[in-house]
């Protein structure tokens, strides 16, 4: 993965999804919802940004909520999800070409 900053200074992460392939479990991307630190966000609100990044992406992908992401983030190499338990993990097949 590309080493990144987790938040922009000043900003908090409030929910993180992590988007998968539900077959095979590649993940094929994660986003985060940022925030201002000790600005509420309803539910509804978080489903209404979450789900307008959703629909940049393939209907086909099944995804995860995580409330930390940071030690994923920080991970190198290709992740998968469970498909049957939904735990993320390190792909077997080891890190992603630089």
């Amino acid at each position: 993965m590309i080493e990144q900053p987790l938040a922009p200074p000043g900003l908090q992460a409030v929910q993180a999804r992590v988007y998968y392939d539900a077959t095979s479990g590649e993940v094929t991307g994660v986003h985060q919802l940022l925030a201002p630190p000790g600005e509420e966000l309803s539910g509804e609100r978080i489903e209404e940004e979450m789900s307008a990044f959703q629909v940049s992406l393939s209907s086909d992908l099944a995804y995860i909520v995580l409330d930390d992401v940071s030690g994923l983030l920080r991970e190198r190499g290709r992740l998968r999800v469970d498909p049957e338990t939904k735990q993320v993990s390190q792909a077997a097949d080891g890190p992603a070409a630089p």
